[in-house]
């Protein structure tokens, strides 16, 4: 660039933040009326899979080819243009949730666990691939963006089926570190992976911190379960003692409730729960979530972790 030439910038919209508050309280508004419209095990099993399968053509659409391709659907003007894109990330969800369904579920009707959190995975890779690599080595070894994206696509379907055949079960975490602290952290996993005997794949938000390391183990056999998810603990606590949280997204659960009391001292784990006793005083809302067990005059009870609720 010469040196005399200024950089490009956006003009910043007089209608701003207005326009973006508004706009978000509408789709907030439109996704919670959808949601309502399902029973909780409708939602979250059927409904929450079909959605999760469109993702990753929407993603290629999106980021990798910038809504610029396929030309028989980009060179449209609105509404038509944006009608054949949805059709198209509609069909690619079709396809490939129909053929996963009866792959990697097995034709198990409603979609179990494990298939969702194969598909959140295609999601995160499918990211990964377009953002951070940029659709490499795809984009600059195939000459058609069409075809090159979609072998991209291809690589995270697959990637993520070797990742959910390598072992019979896995554990994913999502502890979050300050950016500064993202290689440190991704070492220390290393670490953790030769000193309990697992392996860890690492799948992660880059620009944030937010780390999902997965850890692979096979439940049938003796031992591995507790080695998993002692693993899971000290990337947790290493998360926490570099500044970070046990939760970047995903919340605390049952999962992580034991974790509370390395994050927050006791006063503050005495004060959550007390104030939860205020609007809950019998524990009927989510019982044995987010506070830890057996502390302050609250008693929240859950069903312990074993072999047979492991994923």
């Amino acid at each position: 660039m010469p040196e005399n030439r200024k950089p490009e910038t956006r003009p910043v919209s007089p209608h701003q933040p207005a326009a973006g508050l508004i706009a978000t309280a509408v789709i907030v508004t439109i996704s919670l009326a959808f949601i309502s419209l399902f029973e909780l095990s409708t939602f979250t099993g059927w409904v929450a899979y079909c959605i999760e399968c469109v993702i990753p053509m929407q993603i290629v659409i999106g980021i990798t080819w910038a809504t610029k391709h396929p030309r028989f659907a980009a060179s449209r003007s609105q509404p038509a243009r944006g009608v054949l894109l949805a059709l198209i990330t509609l069909v690619a969800g079709v396809i490939t949730g129909t053929l996963f369904f009866y792959t990697v579920n097995g034709g198990i009707n409603p979609p179990t666990p494990f298939l969702l959190m194969f598909i959140i995975i295609v999601v995160l890779t499918t990211f990964a691939a377009s953002i951070m690599w940029g659709g490499w080595p795809f984009m600059s070894m195939i000459a058609r963006p069409v075809p090159a994206g979609l072998a991209m696509l291809a690589s995270c379907y697959l990637v993520a089926y070797v990742i959910f055949r390598v072992s019979s079960s896995y554990y994913v975490q999502d502890g979050v570190v300050p950016r500064t602290q993202v290689a440190p952290t991704l070492r220390y996993i290393a670490e953790v992976a030769k000193r309990h005997d697992v392996r860890i794949s690492n799948i992660f938000h880059a620009g944030d911190g937010n780390l999902h390391p997965i850890i692979l183990f096979n439940s049938h056999l003796p031992g591995e379960l507790d080695r998993a998810r002692a693993a899971g603990e000290d990337i947790l606590s290493y998360c926490i003692s570099v500044g970070g949280s046990i939760t970047g997204e995903h919340g605390v659960g049952m999962e992580k409730n034991e974790l509370m009391d390395k994050l927050f001292p006791a006063s503050s784990i005495d004060y959550m729960k007390k104030f939860k006793s205020l609007f809950d005083p019998q524990n009927g809302l989510n019982p044995g979530k987010v506070l830890p067990t057996g502390r302050g005059c609250l008693e929240i009870r859950q069903a312990p972790f074993t072999r047979r609720t492991a994923v």
